[in-house]
Protein backbone atom coordinates (compact mmCIF):
# COMPACT_ATOMS: atom_id res chain seq x y z
CA UNK A 1 0.00 0.00 0.00
CA UNK A 2 2.82 2.25 0.85
CA UNK A 3 4.43 1.70 -2.12
CA UNK A 4 1.35 2.36 -4.24
CA UNK A 5 1.02 5.63 -2.83
CA UNK A 6 4.47 6.28 -2.99
CA UNK A 7 4.42 5.99 -6.86
CA UNK A 8 1.98 7.91 -6.97
CA UNK A 9 3.44 11.02 -5.75
CA UNK A 10 6.29 10.58 -8.30
CA UNK A 11 4.04 10.12 -10.74
CA UNK A 12 2.32 13.23 -9.63
CA UNK A 13 5.91 14.95 -9.88
CA UNK A 14 6.60 14.22 -13.05
CA UNK A 15 3.32 14.82 -14.44
CA UNK A 16 3.55 18.75 -12.69
CA UNK A 17 7.35 18.36 -14.23
CA UNK A 18 5.58 17.79 -17.60
CA UNK A 19 3.31 20.28 -17.59
CA UNK A 20 6.03 22.85 -16.76
CA UNK A 21 7.87 21.97 -19.08
CA UNK A 22 5.20 21.70 -21.76
CA UNK A 23 4.76 25.71 -22.69
CA UNK A 24 8.56 25.89 -23.38
CA UNK A 25 8.46 22.89 -25.49
CA UNK A 26 5.66 24.16 -27.30
CA UNK A 27 6.88 27.17 -28.35
CA UNK A 28 10.46 25.10 -29.38
CA UNK A 29 8.20 23.32 -32.04
CA UNK A 30 6.77 26.28 -33.45
CA UNK A 31 9.30 28.16 -34.72
CA UNK A 32 9.22 28.90 -38.20
CA UNK A 33 12.75 29.14 -39.60
CA UNK A 34 11.65 29.39 -43.17
CA UNK A 35 10.05 32.63 -42.95
CA UNK A 36 7.30 31.31 -45.51
CA UNK A 37 4.59 32.29 -43.87
CA UNK A 38 2.96 36.03 -43.60
CA UNK A 39 3.11 37.94 -40.38
CA UNK A 40 6.44 35.49 -39.05
CA UNK A 41 10.20 35.89 -39.24
CA UNK A 42 12.61 34.33 -40.34
CA UNK A 43 14.13 32.32 -37.28
CA UNK A 44 18.20 31.78 -37.44
CA UNK A 45 18.88 28.63 -36.47
CA UNK A 46 21.19 28.49 -33.74
CA UNK A 47 23.14 25.54 -34.18
CA UNK A 48 26.27 26.07 -31.89
CA UNK A 49 23.91 26.73 -28.86
CA UNK A 50 21.55 23.76 -29.44
CA UNK A 51 24.18 21.42 -26.91
CA UNK A 52 23.07 23.77 -24.16
CA UNK A 53 19.30 22.35 -24.11
CA UNK A 54 20.61 18.66 -24.49
CA UNK A 55 22.85 18.82 -21.42
CA UNK A 56 19.69 21.19 -19.33
CA UNK A 57 17.84 18.11 -20.20
CA UNK A 58 20.02 15.64 -19.16
CA UNK A 59 20.90 17.60 -16.16
CA UNK A 60 17.18 17.65 -15.05
CA UNK A 61 17.18 13.76 -15.72
CA UNK A 62 19.99 13.27 -13.66
CA UNK A 63 18.37 15.22 -10.78
CA UNK A 64 14.96 13.44 -10.93
CA UNK A 65 16.90 10.20 -10.91
CA UNK A 66 18.81 11.46 -7.83
CA UNK A 67 15.95 12.35 -6.58
CA UNK A 68 14.01 9.06 -6.94
CA UNK A 69 16.47 6.42 -6.53
CA UNK A 70 17.29 8.53 -2.66
CA UNK A 71 13.20 8.44 -1.87
CA UNK A 72 13.68 4.65 -2.57
CA UNK A 73 16.88 3.73 -0.16
CA UNK A 74 15.35 6.46 2.23
CA UNK A 75 11.97 4.04 1.78
CA UNK A 76 14.17 0.97 1.77
CA UNK A 77 16.08 2.08 4.94
CA UNK A 78 12.93 2.85 6.75
CA UNK A 79 11.11 -0.21 5.49
CA UNK A 80 14.03 -2.35 6.92
CA UNK A 81 14.42 -0.43 10.33
CA UNK A 82 10.73 -1.05 11.18
CA UNK A 83 10.82 -4.84 10.38
CA UNK A 84 14.21 -5.40 12.25
CA UNK A 85 12.10 -3.41 15.03
CA UNK A 86 8.88 -5.81 14.96
CA UNK A 87 10.77 -8.77 14.92
CA UNK A 88 12.86 -7.02 17.99
CA UNK A 89 9.33 -6.94 19.75
CA UNK A 90 7.69 -9.99 18.69
CA UNK A 91 10.87 -12.26 19.91
CA UNK A 92 10.82 -10.35 23.07
CA UNK A 93 7.25 -10.98 23.62
CA UNK A 94 7.74 -14.76 22.64
CA UNK A 95 10.88 -15.36 24.92
CA UNK A 96 8.56 -13.28 27.82
CA UNK A 97 5.19 -15.68 27.12
CA UNK A 98 7.86 -18.30 26.88
CA UNK A 99 9.75 -17.48 30.29
CA UNK A 100 6.34 -17.00 32.14
CA UNK A 101 4.56 -20.18 30.57
CA UNK A 102 1.24 -17.89 29.78
CA UNK A 103 0.37 -16.93 26.54
CA UNK A 104 -1.55 -13.77 27.86
CA UNK A 105 1.86 -12.46 29.19
CA UNK A 106 3.38 -12.49 26.32
CA UNK A 107 0.51 -11.09 24.14
CA UNK A 108 0.69 -8.14 27.42
CA UNK A 109 4.57 -7.67 26.22
CA UNK A 110 3.86 -7.40 22.94
CA UNK A 111 0.81 -4.92 22.95
CA UNK A 112 3.28 -3.18 25.80
CA UNK A 113 6.21 -2.98 23.82
CA UNK A 114 4.25 -1.66 20.56
CA UNK A 115 2.65 0.89 22.50
CA UNK A 116 5.55 2.10 23.84
CA UNK A 117 8.18 1.92 20.88
CA UNK A 118 5.00 3.84 18.80
CA UNK A 119 4.81 6.35 21.86
CA UNK A 120 8.48 7.16 21.70
CA UNK A 121 9.02 7.52 17.64
CA UNK A 122 5.77 9.35 17.54
CA UNK A 123 7.60 12.19 20.12
CA UNK A 124 10.48 11.85 18.62
CA UNK A 125 9.11 13.05 15.40
CA UNK A 126 7.38 15.51 17.13
CA UNK A 127 10.41 16.69 18.54
CA UNK A 128 12.27 17.03 15.51
CA UNK A 129 9.34 18.74 13.80
CA UNK A 130 8.62 21.41 16.52
CA UNK A 131 12.79 22.04 16.19
CA UNK A 132 13.11 22.18 12.55
CA UNK A 133 9.40 24.57 11.90
CA UNK A 134 8.78 26.09 15.01
CA UNK A 135 10.07 28.47 16.88
CA UNK A 136 9.99 26.96 20.64
CA UNK A 137 14.19 27.90 21.76
CA UNK A 138 14.45 24.72 23.42
CA UNK A 139 17.86 22.52 22.07
CA UNK A 140 16.61 19.37 20.62
CA UNK A 141 18.66 17.42 22.87
CA UNK A 142 16.32 18.96 25.54
CA UNK A 143 13.14 18.31 23.58
CA UNK A 144 14.44 14.57 23.04
CA UNK A 145 15.07 13.89 26.94
CA UNK A 146 11.70 14.73 28.27
CA UNK A 147 10.38 13.88 24.96
CA UNK A 148 11.07 10.16 24.48
CA UNK A 149 10.53 9.45 28.57
CA UNK A 150 6.45 10.97 28.15
CA UNK A 151 5.87 9.39 25.07
CA UNK A 152 7.19 5.66 26.26
CA UNK A 153 4.61 6.78 29.20
CA UNK A 154 2.05 7.80 26.80
CA UNK A 155 2.07 4.06 25.13
CA UNK A 156 2.43 2.31 28.54
CA UNK A 157 -0.97 3.65 29.30
CA UNK A 158 -2.47 3.17 25.84
CA UNK A 159 -1.36 0.15 25.97
CA UNK A 160 -2.74 -0.48 29.52
CA UNK A 161 -5.95 0.95 28.19
CA UNK A 162 -6.27 -1.31 25.07
CA UNK A 163 -5.65 -4.46 27.36
CA UNK A 164 -8.00 -3.40 29.51
CA UNK A 165 -10.57 -3.37 27.16
CA UNK A 166 -9.56 -6.34 25.48
CA UNK A 167 -9.99 -7.86 28.63
CA UNK A 168 -13.40 -6.63 28.97
CA UNK A 169 -14.16 -7.63 25.60
CA UNK A 170 -12.54 -11.04 25.82
CA UNK A 171 -14.70 -11.71 29.34
CA UNK A 172 -18.03 -10.12 27.49
CA UNK A 173 -17.88 -12.58 24.79
CA UNK A 174 -16.99 -15.88 26.48
CA UNK A 175 -19.96 -14.92 28.92
CA UNK A 176 -22.45 -14.97 25.97
CA UNK A 177 -20.83 -17.83 24.52
CA UNK A 178 -21.05 -20.03 27.26
CA UNK A 179 -24.82 -18.79 27.63
CA UNK A 180 -25.32 -19.73 24.22
CA UNK A 181 -23.96 -23.20 24.59
CA UNK A 182 -25.97 -23.99 27.33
Amino acid sequence: MKSNRFTNTIMKKLIALLLLMSPALLLLAQVDTSGAHPGTVAAQPIEDDTWLIYMGMVLILGFATALILGLLATGAVAAILAGLTFAGILSVSVITGLYRKSVYAGFKAFVYLCFCVVGAAGVSLMAIMTHSYGNTGYPLKKLLTWGIPAGILGGLSCGWVVLLILKRLYEYLSMKLNRSQA
